[in-house]
């Protein structure tokens, strides 16, 4: 089987056959380096900016997030990493009125990338794609905003005591660009 270069390789994932862009297979993720896969995601968000909420609605999330601190009883908590992308800041984990949220911190924040979802994981250590997958995954939404605080309902029933990280993951490059472990 002849490799695609990869220049081509990126431009076939980021453009596709016609217009629109489209998801990378498994089969070019699997022959595309680190680097490659940076370069390929950094130029799909200059090709493709994200909307961005207005300050007004920025304020409003972070409002929410630090009333359900107050009100809500803190359950657990994970700090942040980098590993593929800049990423920090505190996840907790708040009950209040027999639910449960995940809070993102006022101070978090992670670097753009196409369709950031908050994921649970029930791996101890999430660095990559095969480790969140290697166990349970809870989908929590898609991330919101890349820096400050916001709110995710976890679903009713999901075991929080099996889930040990809470991750940020691009699902078309199926790429982590950070996550937590709870304490």
């Amino acid at each position: 089987m002849k490799k695609l270069s990869p220049l081509l390789l990126v431009s076939v994932i980021l453009f596709g056959v016609g217009c629109e862009p489209a998801d990378p297979s498994d089969v070019e993720l699997a022959q595309m380096t680190p680097e490659q896969t940076r370069l390929a995601i950094d130029q799909f968000m200059q090709e493709h900016p994200q909307e961005q909420a207005t300050p007004e609605k920025k304020e409003e999330m972070t409002q929410d997030m630090r009333d359900m601190i107050q009100a809500g009883k803190v359950e657990r908590v994970a700090t942040l990493e980098t590993r593929t992308h800049d990423t920090k800041g505190e996840a907790r984990i708040v009950e209040k009125e027999d639910k449960r949220y995940l809070a993102l911190s006022e101070d978090f924040e992670v670097d753009a990338g196409p369709y950031l979802v908050v994921l649970l994981s029930t791996h101890p250590d999430s660095r990559d794609s095969k480790e969140v997958h290697a166990g349970e995954v809870v989908e929590l939404g898609k991330l919101m905003k890349t820096n400050g605080g916001q709110l995710y309902e976890i679903p009713k029933g999901t075991n929080l005591s099996q889930f040990r990280t809470v991750v940020i993951y691009c699902k078309p490059f199926k790429v982590v660009f950070g996550a937590g472990r709870f304490q």
